[in-house]
């Protein structure tokens, strides 16, 4: 029996069929398979911070049991240490040497990254132990030139490999300083300045408000430069940064920025431009 256009039903039929096929067939081709990568998560329960060692141990400070707990290259737990009163923040030097800042005594350890204890701590040039306002997060240049991030003193505060402040280096005029990164040329730096509720995407209100911008400091002539980032401000209807709170750099030198409001990371080049 044929159609009113002339073919049969089992033509009919079998052209469905086909179809079916046809749909089906590019589901079964572009089928993806996942694999799940390691997680740290052993012995933890806040973590606050994070550094990998040039040997591939990789450092959590975690901030309910107040200590440092330590994993292989392949994120086997090893044990932790809990040297330092208060962790908050922890670094990995080139030469292996572990920083970790106490928010309890208001400085930076200096630890022994295979035992856990304490050897030393950042000192001001006369010796004595530096202290901060509350020192927020930790970074170690390729020459191992240390950077104290001070959320409270507004600063980031620079000390050589051997751990001594260098007071004319002292980087001064941020607004509640969150994390810095460090290149062999350039730091990036967040910090979150007050800025008006009223802003280039129309939004009003009263008061003022914590902004998130992301600068390039330059180390050699120390000047501050935006780069390609986004517009500081508030404002999502205009692309701009909520709250930004940490950033990162690769050994290609691509910049990694986390906004936990938007919780998400972005990559950029190092100029600043997305990738």
């Amino acid at each position: 029996m044929k159609t009113k256009y002339g073919m049969s039903r089992k033509s009919v039929a079998g052209m469905f069929v086909a179809f079916l096929l046809l749909m089906l067939l590019p589901l079964t081709a572009v089928a993806v398979e996942y694999t799940s990568l390691a997680t740290i998560s052993r012995g933890l329960t806040y973590p606050t911070d994070v550094a990998i060692a040039p040997n591939g141990k990789v450092f959590v400070v975690d901030g309910i049991s107040r200590k440092v707990l330590t994993y292989d290259s392949s994120y086997r737990y090893l044990g932790s240490f809990s040297s330092v009163a208060n962790p908050v923040a922890v670094a990995a030097a080139p030469s292996g040497a572990l920083y970790v800042a106490d928010n309890l005594t208001k400085s930076v350890k200096i630890v022994n990254p295979a035992t856990g204890a304490v050897t030393g701590f950042l000192s001001d040039t006369g010796g004595t132990m530096a202290t901060f306002e509350l020192p927020r997060n930790i970074a170690v240049g390729p020459d191992g030139t240390v950077y104290v991030v001070d959320q409270f003193g507004n600063s980031v505060y620079v000390f050589n490999s051997a751990g001594v402040k260098f007071d004319s280096d002292t980087i001064s005029g941020l607004t509640m300083p969150q994390d810095v990164a460090a290149s062999a040329t350039d730091l990036y730096i967040i910090d979150q300045p007050r800025i008006s509720e009223t802003n280039t995407g129309g939004t009003t209100g009263s008061g003022t408000i914590n902004g998130s911008r992301i600068q390039i400091y330059n180390l050699a002539d120390g000047l501050f430069d935006a780069g390609a980032f986004p517009p500081f401000g508030n404002d999502t209807d205009v692309g701009e940064y909520i709250s930004l709170k940490g950033v990162g750099i690769d050994p290609q030198n691509n910049v990694y920025v986390s906004d936990s409001f938007l919780q998400v990371v972005y990559k950029y080049d190092a100029d600043g431009v997305f990738l």
